[in-house]
């Protein structure tokens, strides 16, 4: 497991846990601006927790008072300081290939096939436990899920169908086929619209709906010898696809929420044995990262796309964007994850060889989870 932050342990316990484990790490916050006359060793309480200022969260009474004044009215909670830093392993329901993954508002949804054995799990607690849901994937090899901001409303692309949900997923509702009977790879939610893109052999690069009902054919480019893989959007109407023919990586970029699109450059680099980049926005950055050799990182500064590649230190499976820390995470399967700021640096932050190969960020959660392949296996940072 990766080094976090902790802090001394003080002998104050609240419901048997020591403060230490509730209120943030003065790295994390203002140092509260006097002494509390309360030392560990040598240092007072205001030079390890941080301040509590109007708009930080409390932590719930504690019972120890400093003057009139309970501790939680003095510093910060502990909250998300561990988020991205400390990675819990946890039980998944089944050893399969997890191909859809979503999140949004409260929820978690996984598809996963260990042989004929189809199924769709949720989790509203950030991966801890898990429900079947009641819809079986015909096909979840070819599946694109996506949430509105608060998860109350899911669309899927399955195989050649599309589905919507307001239940977190546990129950899914047929909304027709998809154009041509294309396969649903991935799928966004854009400023209002969800846009689902296809693999291949589809008369459109992409549909979009805003309600899962009634799905529209996007115009414009559209190369149908091309395997479309991943899709990434920067929330104001701007997507980017990332795709293959051969082994060379092609992208498509839309400037009017996937209304119409453009053919964009190549991610230069290769040739790549599998030229899969699985691609996401963040801190003004487009970030594709390199599935397989020659491991590289391609990021773009501009819109549409230009991209000036960087080598990985290991080939990644998936990358996410944590806002709350303006940093990228991505995962390499077998190894670990990794964050950087920029897209081309990278720090380790978990060392396995059971790692990720899906990863995601919930804004609204503030957390991490990412499933493991082929194994019973999840990874939850909260």
């Amino acid at each position: 497991m990766g080094s976090f932050i902790t802090n001394e342990t003080t002998n104050f316990l609240v419901n048997g846990v020591d403060i230490s484990n509730i209120f943030q790490p003065l790295s994390l916050g203002t140092q509260y601006p006097s002494q509390t006359g309360y030392t560990i060793g040598d240092k007072d309480l205001n030079e390890i927790f941080a301040k509590y200022t109007n708009g930080d969260d409390k932590a719930e009474l504690t019972g120890y008072t400093i003057g009139n004044k309970d501790l939680n009215e003095i510093f910060a909670k502990y909250t998300g300081s561990n988020v991205g830093i400390v990675w819990t392993q946890r039980s998944f329901p089944t050893s399969g290939n997890v191909n859809g993954f979503a999140t949004a508002g409260n929820y978690w949804i996984a598809t996963s096939d260990l042989g004929s054995m189809k199924k769709m799990y949720v989790s509203m607690d950030g991966g801890v436990n898990w429900n079947t849901s009641s819809y079986v994937p015909s096909n979840p090899n070819y599946t694109g899920i996506a949430g509105n901001t608060d998860g109350t409303l899911f669309c899927m692309s399955n195989s050649t169908k599309f589905w919507s949900s307001t239940d977190g997923g546990m129950r899914w509702t047929n909304r027709g086929n998809t154009p041509g009977s294309g396969y649903g790879e991935e799928m966004v939610y854009s400023s209002g619209r969800f846009v689902n893109i296809f693999k291949g052999s589809s008369p459109c690069l992409t549909s979009y709906s805003t309600d899962g009902i009634n799905w529209y054919n996007s115009t414009g480019y559209n190369d149908s010898n091309v395997s479309w893989m991943n899709l990434a959007t920067d929330g104001n109407g701007n997507l980017v696809a990332t795709g293959y023919k051969s082994s060379i990586s092609i992208t498509a970029y839309s400037s009017d929420n996937g209304t119409s699109w453009t053919q964009g450059n190549n991610i230069p680099g290769g040739p790549y044995s599998f030229p899969i980049f699985p691609i996401v926005y963040g801190n003004g950055l487009w970030v594709a990262v390199a599935k397989s050799d020659p491991y590289q990182t391609a990021v773009s500064s501009v819109f549409p796309p230009s991209w000036h590649n960087h080598f990985n230190p290991k080939k990644f499976d998936d990358i996410t964007f944590c806002s709350g820390q303006n940093l990228f995470y991505a995962t390499s399967g077998g190894f670990g994850i990794y964050k950087s700021s920029n897209g081309q640096n990278w720090t380790q932050v978990l060392s396995a060889n059971n790692a990720p190969t899906t990863l995601a960020y919930n804004e609204s959660q503030d957390k991490f989870l990412g499933v493991v392949a082929n194994k019973t296996i999840c990874y939850t940072s909260l």
